[in-house]
């Protein structure tokens, strides 16, 4: 009975066929592309993460959550800390006037997300960084500010750009 069907209207089930064999090749390349996308992060997980396993709070560890991380340094795994958290970057701009006079200061200012590590960090890979310089020297506490509190900082390209310095400059995060 199939077969005198198909006689009859053979486009349909030669159409029929086309849409079987795109729809099985898409689920088939698509759970192969995921696959691999996985086993790629999987494989750079370690540098990615800085570990081999990353715990993410909302709130403060709480007493039990501090046993099981002295148990786990009492089993000489080494732990990290790393705190994440948004703040406003600000830079002081001598405003000049149209004779050329500089004028009060205006402010160039940009969201930015901070990472705030301890000295171990990276437990796994490195923090590269122009110039080419001991990571933690860069961030240890300097005297050459105008204000205190004063910290050195890592910052990405894209930022020196947008609020138009230079590395070495001067920058406000918050109030420090």
């Amino acid at each position: 009975m199939a077969w005198r069907e198909t006689r009859g209207s053979w486009h349909q089930f030669v159409f029929f066929l086309v849409c079987l064999a795109i729809g099985v090749g898409s689920v088939v390349g698509i759970e192969l592309f995921a696959m691999n996308v996985e086993r790629m992060i999987l494989g750079d997980a370690r540098s990615l993460l800085g570990g081999d396993l990353e715990i993410r709070l909302a709130r403060p560890l709480g007493d039990s959550g501090k046993k099981v991380l002295e148990s786990l340094k009492e089993r000489n795994i080494e732990i990290t800390h790393v705190r994440e958290l948004v703040g406003m970057s600000a830079v002081e701009e001598p405003e000049r006037s149209p004779a050329g006079r500089e004028n009060s200061s205006s402010r160039s200012t940009q969201l930015v997300e901070l990472k705030v590590v301890e000295s171990n960090y990276p437990l796994y890979g490195q923090v590269v960084v122009f110039p080419n310089q001991p990571f933690h020297a860069l961030l240890s506490p300097t005297t050459s500010c105008p204000e205190t509190p004063c910290f050195g900082i890592v910052v990405q390209e894209s930022l020196l750009i947008t609020l138009g310095i230079d590395i070495g400059s001067h920058i406000k995060i918050g109030r420090a």
